[in-house]
């Protein structure tokens, strides 16, 4: 099996980041994520969600609450990616991109990442309202394929579809059958955002890593606006018309901030990626801001 899309991603790695850069978005992968081994770190207060293994009795019977004993990283991690399976996803997010591809790139950076840090990493979206899903392995050809089956999903979803797609679907399909203490990387746009359901958010942030990427809308008054219902560009008139892009963008980042702050409650952090050339300077943003979160 050819690796065209890792092969891609490579080159795009090496190509667009001086080797500085690449170390640190090496380095801020290494450095974020928490899980189980033999070293004990701290006590903490009891979550729904956590296992009463990890309770530590005597600790608790000295304090008024239930504490459970967390610990310092393992060597190796479960890193799932969970893709948007909307139509939208086809549409622009830049005058040269489309959101699918971005989604690509951005999964299969990070994959790739995950893969030469020696971690397992696998995926899951809907399609035809039916989960596709691939399991943790540590395997660039299980990279290949599920990067190579979204792509191919997606072009070849048809407009009028009777299915949503949710991304709700995929969380709780992986809440309900996915049971692996994870990394998990949420890629939607700002419709998906707005869509996913707090209970299944809130249960999937706690007992795992959490972050979302949010791949951006193009404008409404941009030449690359498109309305996928209707197979057309939007109207020439609008793109001159500087109050309504005004009030357009304003909206957007009112959604889109409240978004960020239901989200940061469950200490989950967010970047928005608006094109291919941002993919690896943004994913570095999110690595350090979840790493800081912790802090």
């Amino acid at each position: 099996m050819k690796l065209d899309h890792i092969g891609r991603i490579k080159g795009n790695i090496q190509i667009n980041t001086k080797i500085k850069s690449a170390n640190i978005l090496d380095g801020s992968y290494r450095s974020i994520f928490k899980g189980k081994s033999l070293n004990f770190e701290e006590l903490r207060e009891y979550n729904i969600g956590d296992s009463v293994k990890d309770i530590d009795w005597r600790a608790s019977a000295r304090s008024t609450n239930l504490l459970v004993r967390e610990y310092v990283a393992e060597k190796k991690h479960n890193v799932m990616f969970i893709l948007d399976g909307k139509y939208s996803m086809n549409a622009n997010c830049s005058d040269k991109d489309l959101k699918r591809d971005v989604a690509i790139d951005v999964a299969g950076t990070l994959a790739y990442l995950a893969y030469k840090n020696g971690d397992y990493v696998g995926s899951i979206y809907m399609y035809r309202d039916n989960p596709v899903f691939f399991p943790v392995k540590q395997s660039l050809f299980n990279i290949e394929n599920f990067l190579t089956f979204y792509d191919e999903n997606m072009k070849s979803a048809k407009i009028k579809e009777k299915y949503v797609n949710s991304i709700n679907d995929s969380l709780k399909y992986v809440t309900d059958y996915f049971n692996k203490k994870s990394v998990f990387f949420i890629i939607t746009d700002l419709a998906g955002l707005e869509e996913i359901d707090d209970h299944l958010i809130r249960a999937l942030s706690l007992r795992n890593d959490v972050m979302i990427v949010n791949i951006g809308d193009v404008s409404l008054f941009d030449k690359k606006s498109y309305d996928l219902d209707k197979r057309k560009y939007f109207s020439q008139m609008f793109l001159k018309n500087t109050k309504l892009l005004r009030l357009e963008q304003e909206e957007k980042s009112r959604i889109y901030e409240s978004l960020v702050n239901r989200f940061t409650k469950y200490k989950i952090t967010t970047v928005t990626i608006n094109n291919r050339d941002d993919v690896v300077p943004k994913i570095i943003e999110l690595l350090e801001k979840h790493r800081n979160m912790d802090m």
